[in-house]
């Protein structure tokens, strides 16, 4: 029997909000947040070349994603973003040689946060704005990029000092090379769903 961690974690999420009482969201002026994403995939990657070569690659992929943020005042906080994105595999041809694809992508920026609603609520509304810079190295090529990212959606506190994001964002990479080994610019962008753990760290 398959259990999925999301529909686990929300069911959590709404016993916790039905039979607490206590919750006040931790937003004031000089509180701390901290929090993110970490992700680990395994996933095989079967090619074929359109003169009979072909191989199949195992692939381990991780992600982590840290948010740094200070509240500057009530409900408005600013932060940092950083992170990185590492992608290994290794495989044998037809022929005997060995392919690999590794690729490791490194990120860090300012963002900016505002919360939504009333401090005896046990929830808000949030809004994040965000923009990080980084380099992308994937075999030989290495390339900077900018990103941009917007995210928006409800964090529910299970305590005054940690809370879980069900968030909907929109994310803009503007990959360039200035050193022209292969591509000069590639720009990616899409929608994303993010299930997040935040810390609000209280005042003393």
């Amino acid at each position: 029997m398959k259990i999925n961690i999301y529909r686990l974690l929300l069911i959590i999420i709404i016993i916790k909000i039905i039979f607490s009482n206590d919750i006040k969201c931790q937003t004031e002026n000089k509180t701390w947040i901290l929090g993110g994403i970490n992700h680990i995939s395994f996933y095989k990657e079967n090619v074929k070349y359109p003169r009979f070569d072909r191989y199949d690659m195992n692939i381990l992929k991780y992600y982590s994603d840290i948010n740094i943020g200070y509240f500057i005042f009530n409900d408005l906080s600013i932060g940092l973003k950083s992170g990185l994105d590492k992608i290994y595999g290794e495989s044998t041809r037809g022929d005997g040689s060995i392919i690999k694809k590794n690729g490791l992508d490194i990120f860090m920026g300012p963002f900016i946060r505002y919360y939504i609603g009333k401090t005896e609520k046990k929830y808000k509304l949030v809004m994040e704005g965000s923009f990080q810079t980084g380099k992308y190295e994937k075999s030989a090529q290495k390339s900077n990029y900018n990103r941009i990212s917007f995210l928006f959606g409800p964090e529910f506190y299970l305590n005054e000092t940690v809370g879980i994001e069900l968030m909907i964002g929109y994310k803009k990479r503007f990959i360039y090379n200035p050193e022209y080994l292969y591509i000069l610019s590639k720009n990616k962008s899409g929608f994303y769903f993010n299930l997040n753990l935040i810390f609000h760290l209280t005042k003393q």
